[in-house]
């Protein structure tokens, strides 16, 4: 149904990340872009919700070209 569980993630980066956007995806009406998701995984480190951020903004921009190739 094209819908991801994080739960399915065996790198719990990559369920960071999800939910990152899927709390950003509530809050933003275009694209969601890689710096955007940087931002709101500092905010989660910051708030104590995750332990570290998993991906620098460059890795974030790596994992969005692959993920929505042209």
């Amino acid at each position: 149904d094209g819908l991801v569980d994080p739960v399915d993630f065996s790198d719990p980066r990559y369920a960071q990340i999800w939910y990152a956007v899927d709390e950003l995806r509530h809050d933003l009406r275009g694209p969601i872009a890689p710096h955007a998701v940087h931002k709101r995984l500092l905010k989660m480190r910051a708030e104590g919700r995750i332990p570290g951020v998993p991906f620098d903004e460059g890795d974030l921009s790596i994992l969005f070209r692959e993920a929505m190739p042209a």
